[in-house]
């Protein structure tokens, strides 16, 4: 099952995709199996999709107008998370932040005969689709200089987790290109609330080949079988010297939390500090 999550309006929505062999170029069918594509219908009008992000657990992040999926009832209001400033609402660009909050920019406001008045907006939705209220106010932040038309475009996230927003903004008589950057907490995909997540025995191989990595966070997403895998050391934080008693080596000081799942059938022939972790050092 492919799951996915909708915003509506200023909005996205979340699929996951699995990789496999096939030529280049055509449909992948494991996804939203067997069509390689999915559709979702929102009633009367257009449904658009505008711009696409991935998170870190892989799920496919598609903002818009409206957006296409399989709703993921987990997220927002049954699977949708609702933004309602006027009488239209678009969302041009967002970008997803290493705790998989989503920032959305776009317009909001209302049109009519005669008149009409769209301010830029930025909304913060965490990850669960409900809007971050320590950001701006209440999760969103409106600019609207003027009684006219503002749109932002697009957006960007700076490694100090600061947002630069650009778009248009109406100056009388004519647009003008806006810029601008907004205060935003940067986040820390190794925080303890903010695990990286451990899926298979390739994951497991990637964790246990980067030493720089074990003082931070990690958490077993699935059951992990190394059945076809045989180990000389310890997977993790190894004795990396043969002839000394004494460990030499990174030892792991993060934090491993096993999610309730099990590293099954692991073979090692070495001959000392073995196991999945070979030296767990003070705060590990």
């Amino acid at each position: 099952m492919k799951w996915y999550r909708v915003m509506w309006l200023l909005g996205c929505c979340l699929l996951t995709a699995v990789a496999v062999g096939a030529a280049d170029g055509v449909l992948d069918t494991s996804f939203h199996a067997p069509d390689g594509y999915v559709l979702w219908d929102g009633g009367a009008g257009y449904d658009r999709g505008r711009d696409i992000a991935l998170q870190d657990d892989g799920k496919i992040v598609v903002a818009g107008y409206m957006t296409n999926g399989v709703l993921d009832a987990s997220f927002g209001y049954d699977g949708m998370a609702l933004y309602d400033g006027g009488n239209r609402e678009e969302c041009y660009d967002l970008a997803v932040q290493c705790d998989d909050s989503i920032l959305l920019a776009g317009h909001s406001g209302y049109s009519g005969i005669g008149a009409s008045d769209w301010d830029l907006v930025v909304l913060k939705y965490n990850s669960d689709g409900t809007l971050d209220i320590t950001f701006a106010s209440k999760g969103v932040y409106s600019y609207d200089p003027t009684e006219n038309t503002e749109w932002g475009y697009g957006l960007a996230l700076q490694t100090d987790g600061k947002i630069v927003v650009t778009g248009q903004v109406h100056n009388g008589s004519d647009d003008d290109v806006i810029v601008l950057r907004l205060e935003n907490s940067p986040c820390d995909a190794n925080e303890p609330n903010e695990p990286s997540l451990i899926y298979t025995a390739e994951d497991l191989n990637a964790l246990a080949a980067r030493p720089n990595e074990w003082d931070k966070h990690f958490k077993l997403m699935a059951d992990i079988d190394l059945s076809g895998y045989t180990y000389d050391r310890a997977v993790i934080a190894p004795d990396v010297d043969d002839i000394s008693w004494d460990f030499e080596g990174t030892p792991f000081t993060g934090v491993f939390d096993g999610g309730g799942h099990a590293v099954l059938n692991l073979t090692i022939t070495g001959k000392s500090y073995l196991g999945l972790f070979g030296r767990v050092g003070p705060g590990g």
